[in-house]
Formats: structure tokens, C-alpha cells, sequence
């Protein structure tokens, strides 16, 4: 039974080792449903997929995780002046989203600028 349950925590930590988000939430679920034992995991698996059991080689290996996640995923922010660039690589990358960028006046009236007239008449000229 201890195997099985060793197996099953095991496979669950290893689908959500690239997902923060949801290994917190399985530590949690994990330490809420030990009742009042104060036993924790005797191992983890480290990001090189390999069996830590050392008490401070967890330790080490859990601060380098997450003292690592915010350079890791500012490398992959897209910097760049172009818009036009900056819009097509996120369009390309995330073709199911939706972008807002930040707007400034020369943006408005260049916008502006661009838009043709339709040649409508106003309401009170009797054309319809």
C-alpha cells in the first residue's frame, strides 16, 4: 500500500515538475490530507530528474527552483522598439490571444490619420 501510494504522489509530482502553480497545489493537497503526522517525504526529485535525499540537498534544490523562476521566464520576455515586431512575434506565438500594448497621442492621431472617409451624408441632408 505505502508502494503504490509512493508510486501514485511520484507520477503526480513528475506531471507537474515544469508547472509551479500546480506543485504547490499538490504539496498542499499532499500536507492537508496527512491528518496531524508530522512525517514529511523522506526524497524529491530534482529538476535533473534525479532522487534527492539529503535534508539540505532539498533544500538547496528547492530554492534554486524557485529563486530561478523569474530569470527564467524574463529571458523568454520578447524586448524589442518595433511594435510591429513586438505584435507579429505574440501574434505568432500566441495566435488564441488577445494583446493590449500601451497607447500614447502620436499613436491616436496616426490612427486617425489613416481612416478613409466613406463619403456619408449627414442625417438631416434627406439622402438616404
Amino acid at each position: 500500500m505505502r508502494l503504490k501510494k509512493k508510486e501514485y504522489y511520484n507520477r503526480i509530482q513528475e506531471n507537474s515538475k515544469n508547472n509551479t502553480q500546480r506543485t504547490w497545489k499538490v504539496i498542499s493537497y499532499v500536507l492537508r490530507n496527512r491528518g496531524n503526522k508530522s512525517d514529511f517525504p523522506s526524497y524529491f526529485l530534482n529538476s535533473f530528474d534525479a532522487t534527492v535525499d539529503n535534508l539540505e540537498s532539498i533544500v538547496d534544490d528547492f530554492n534554486d527552483y524557485f529563486v530561478g523562476a523569474g530569470p527564467t521566464w524574463a529571458s523568454k520576455i520578447v524586448v524589442t522598439d518595433d511594435k510591429k515586431d513586438l505584435f507579429n512575434t505574440l501574434i505568432n506565438g500566441n495566435t488564441n490571444s488577445m494583446f493590449l500594448c500601451g497607447v500614447n497621442e502620436t499613436d491616436i492621431i496616426e490612427i486617425v490619420r489613416k481612416i478613409q472617409n466613406k463619403r456619408s451624408t449627414h442625417i438631416n441632408s434627406g439622402i438616404y
